[in-house]
């Protein structure tokens, strides 16, 4: 769907009588009568360790900020952006100058092993535990567009490197002007 929250999207979910949604990369916020069509709850998922990073483009951003670990964040969907509970945080290393594109792959290995384990408690019937998103420290980062990935040569040697590596594929890269 195009729209995550139509009145014949929220209806023909509905009709399945679903009991869970696994959400990955799905940029739409929801509303509550979506996530009011599972009888259980939405798991929603970031790259990033949530509350630091809430929003937009988080994978440039882990690189343009510089960070040596992340992690993947799976949550009870609400109807904030990524403000609901944690189910679990999965950690990983950066290793240094890591490229986007790198970043992806091992997010998705994360991702995979985290949803693996929270389909696993759900089919043996293991209790899910939520715990309250702190409210120190969060970070919201904004969304990207192409020309943020302006090459300005005042800035830094490392700067203009770490966004050369941000904006990268699957991104549509860095250019200047001569």
């Amino acid at each position: 769907t195009t729209n995550v929250n139509a009145e014949e999207t929220v209806e023909a979910v509905n009709s399945g009588n679903p009991d869970y949604l696994f959400t990955l990369g799905w940029s739409q916020i929801f509303k509550i009568d979506f996530i009011n069509c599972f009888s259980e709850f939405v798991v929603g998922t970031h790259p990033s360790k949530l509350p630091h990073g809430r929003g937009r483009a988080p994978l440039p951003w882990t690189i343009l900020e510089n960070l040596n670990s992340s992690a993947v964040s799976f949550f009870k969907i609400d109807t904030g952006v990524d403000t609901g509970s944690l189910i679990f945080q999965r950690e990983f290393k950066i290793p240094p100058r890591t490229y986007v594109k790198d970043l992806y792959a091992m997010v998705g290995r994360e991702l995979s092993h985290g949803f693996y384990e929270i389909y696993k408690s759900i089919d043996f019937n293991t209790p899910i535990t939520f715990s309250k998103q702190k409210e120190e420290n969060v970070t919201i980062r904004g969304k990207r567009t192409p020309s943020d990935g302006l090459i300005e040569f005042h800035h830094n040697c490392e700067s203009v490197e770490r966004l050369v590596r941000a904006v990268g594929e699957p991104y549509p890269g860095t250019y200047t002007y001569y």
